[in-house]
């Protein structure tokens, strides 16, 4: 501040610098382990491809399944803000209240589901920042999507294209960042169970019609992985940890990274979430693949976004190996991550 710009004209020392501000919370977040999550690989694996290429995450299943657990290591897989990026964050959280420092790991934000549009994209008088700008360089978690208010919901599909959000009033306008990974959970239906395979669903065919309602089509197309969580059995609950774990994750998450910032030091993309098309096509795909992927998209009647998302996913799978062309196999486990059919009213 300027007292403390005049009292260092005047000779005198300078305040030590402030300890980041998540530093306690950082401790806390290295007990957040892959590992308290038995069971749900397929899922794990999910985690890990969109922290590494930024993917919006969206997990689906009944009750105690580990989604929100799932959901919130998710952030503690992201690196260290870039201090340009921790500085941005630190300019919108002073927005908000006072800070203790600069923050140092990625935020993870968790709104409850009765927000207001205000809450999540911002406004006021004056206009301050909301959960989605709060979730600056790290991860906004929504959890029972379908709860949230529609136009919250469908207010958040332009910023997530943008990374930004843009609030204009009669006397004032602004313009926030909002670089955020999007993860969100659901249940399956109202009641929650179902396709379990124990617990039958009580919901009526109208109860399942209005749910499927809740979110849009347009913004359910924005997530990249769809992930399907059933029920865990007792024996691997009860059993040793199950893999991938966190020195697994961390260290396909490090082959990635490193792909990563040598195609970025080559004038390319770095993480495949954000590239378009042709860049990803230019790093090479195998024919097989290209022609697997031409097939799924009449089979699966994916829209050009569907398309490109499918091509992303491939892309970030390749980059976890270390690299290469998207290989075949590469482009089924993308594809297992499409969304699921809409759930049946009739």
């Amino acid at each position: 501040d300027l007292t403390e710009a005049v009292a260092i004209l005047r000779g005198r020392p300078p305040r030590p610098p402030a300890a980041p501000a998540d530093a306690p919370a950082e401790a806390g977040a290295g007990d957040r382990r892959l590992e308290d999550l038995r069971g749900q690989v397929h899922a794990r694996w999910a985690a890990i491809v969109a922290a590494a290429g930024r993917h919006p995450l969206l997990l689906q299943g009944p009750p105690g399944t580990g989604k929100s657990m799932l959901a919130r290591r998710v952030a503690d897989l992201l690196p260290p803000l870039e201090p340009d990026r921790a500085m941005e964050l630190a300019r919108i959280e002073a927005l908000v209240g006072p800070l203790a420092g600069l923050p140092s790991r990625p935020p993870l934000r968790a709104p409850h589901c009765s927000c207001s549009v205000q809450a999540l994209l911002g406004g006021g008088h004056p206009l301050r920042p909301g959960e989605l700008s709060r979730a600056h360089g790290g991860v906004l978690f929504l959890d029972e999507l379908p709860e949230f208010p529609r136009p919250a919901l469908e207010g958040l599909r332009q910023p997530l294209e943008e990374r930004c959000v843009r609030l204009l009033r009669a006397r004032e306008e602004a313009v926030f960042p909002a670089d955020a990974l999007l993860v969100a959970a659901r249940n399956p239906c109202p009641c929650g169970f179902l396709g379990h395979p124990r617990i039958p669903c009580r919901c009526t065919t109208a109860a399942l019609g209005r749910y499927a309602q809740r979110v849009s089509g347009p913004l359910l197309d924005r997530f990249d992985l769809f992930v399907e969580m059933g029920p865990v059995p007792a024996a691997e609950l009860d059993g040793p940890p199950t893999p991938p774990g966190r020195a697994e994750a961390d260290a396909a998450l490090e082959r990635a990274r490193a792909v990563q910032a040598e195609r970025s030091r080559r004038g390319s993309f770095a993480e495949a979430g954000r590239a378009e098309l042709d860049p990803i096509l230019a790093e090479g795909i195998e024919p097989a693949a290209r022609r697997l992927l031409q097939r799924a998209g009449e089979e699966l009647r994916l829209s050009g976004r569907g398309h490109l998302r499918c091509l992303r996913v491939a892309r970030t799978l390749a980059d976890l190996d270390g690299g290469g062309p998207v290989a075949l196999h590469h482009l089924r486990r993308a594809l297992t991550y499409r969304r699921p059919p809409p759930v049946p009213v009739a």
